[in-house]
């Protein structure tokens, strides 16, 4: 699931640079629209860092709390070699993971079914040409 919700948010902020391009394009935009597209892809941000850890921490071999898959990478790699039953550390962070996991789940559908639906539609409704990931505008 940690997997699918990192594709997806991938998925996101590749229709959130489509939208980008196409806000700078539609003449009918305001200023509320640009401030909105900044405002989810702060949270999407913030999502994917809870989820995958801080690229920017990372790139600087700073250290960091773990993230969600992180805690799951460790752990799967951890037991990948042995019959054994996982550890107890082991099972404290697939549980610290599963916990942390649910909210941002949460988060990232409401994210895509509230926020980026509501942008989508703003955006149309202000004539931004046709992005991938929205529907198809009729008589196209």
């Amino acid at each position: 699931r940690a997997g699918g919700a990192a594709a997806e948010a991938r998925r996101v902020r590749e229709r959130l640079r489509h939208l980008r391009a196409a806000l700078a394009e539609t003449p009918k935009a305001d200023a509320d629209l640009f401030s909105r597209m900044d405002s989810l892809l702060e949270t999407l941000s913030g999502l994917e860092v809870r989820l995958n850890g801080d690229p920017e921490r990372q790139s600087r071999n700073e250290p960091a709390a773990p993230s969600i898959r992180n805690r799951l990478g460790r752990t799967a790699s951890g037991h990948w070699g042995t019959r054994e039953m996982p550890t107890a550390t082991q099972r404290e962070q697939v549980r610290i993971a599963a916990e942390q996991f649910e909210p941002l789940a949460a988060e990232l559908k409401a994210l895509i079914e509230r926020d980026l639906a509501a942008l989508e539609a703003d955006l149309e409704a202000a004539g931004a040409p046709w992005t991938p990931g929205r529907r198809i505008p009729p008589g196209n």
